[in-house]
């Protein structure tokens, strides 16, 4: 049997059996198969897991927004939440220009820096 479940900012998965390693020695030794379990179980596990830095904004599009809010979670080595950080988002305008806005704290959120950047013409932006 085996059983997952996203946990917290990732998954869990267990395997309830006493192992997998009988299966393979029935098989030919140039059979993959027990091997591409494990690594499809373990990149499974891992693949949505947000890194240390993780940024967003409310819509990946906004069409007819000029006010864009910015927010940004930043955690340490082991995920906790990192208060007092020095967090800025890098906002490339569409005629290449880059400005820079300081992220500031959310002091309902530790861990979280929000911001709010405004468009003053339509086109492509791409924050950082």
């Amino acid at each position: 049997m085996l059983a997952i479940e996203n946990y917290g900012h990732g998954r869990t998965a267990v395997l309830a059996t006493a192992g997998t390693c009988g299966g393979k020695m029935l098989q030919d030794h140039t059979d993959k198969t027990h091997a591409i379990f494990w690594q499809q179980l373990l990149r499974w596990l891992v693949t949505e897991t947000p890194g240390q830095v993780a940024a967003s904004t409310p819509h990946q599009v906004l069409s007819d927004d000029t006010r864009v809010p910015l927010r940004a979670v930043v955690r340490d080595k082991t995920y906790q939440p990192v208060p007092g950080a020095t967090v800025s988002a890098s906002i490339t305008r569409p005629d290449g220009a880059v400005n820079v806005l300081e992220l500031k704290p959310d002091p309902l959120e530790p861990g979280t820096y929000t911001g709010e950047y405004t468009a003053d013409k339509a086109g492509a932006y791409v924050a950082k």
